[in-house]
């Protein structure tokens, strides 16, 4: 139960900043060096890197690490239960038809499976 109500609050926070974040860091200008080295399709290791790992990415990151680690929840739990908070957060945020942003879920995902691990109890040896 602990891990679920942590998982919704992250998920709502997660939503919250990451729309603000996600606002700033899009407005980070691409260098021009990086810019003529890029082109096309390359441009979305740009979306994913910069502006969706900064933005929701590196937050619900740290937000489930230390969810884990100091209220000692069960960290698989609590980042799908994250995941699917942020999802339906998110949904009337956005109406437009892209509501489903491949990129976002990308990143979301493996930031909170990747903290997911990172959090789960270590055996003694």
């Amino acid at each position: 139960m602990k891990s679920t109500v942590a998982g919704v609050l992250i998920g709502l926070i997660t939503a919250y900043l990451g729309v603000i974040l996600t606002g700033y860091s899009a407005a980070i200008a691409i260098p021009e060096a990086i810019a003529n080295f890029i082109s096309g399709r390359s441009f979305l290791l740009w979306e994913i890197f910069v502006t969706q790992l900064l933005g929701y990415g590196l937050s619900v990151f740290v937000l489930i690490l230390a969810a884990a680690k100091l209220l000692n929840v069960n960290p698989w739990v609590t980042s799908v239960v994250a995941f699917i908070t942020c999802e339906f957060a998110l949904y009337p945020a956005y109406t437009a038809a892209d509501t489903i942003y491949i990129l976002h879920i990308i990143v979301f995902a493996g930031c909170a499976l990747s903290a997911a691990a990172l959090g789960r109890p270590r055996e003694a040896v």
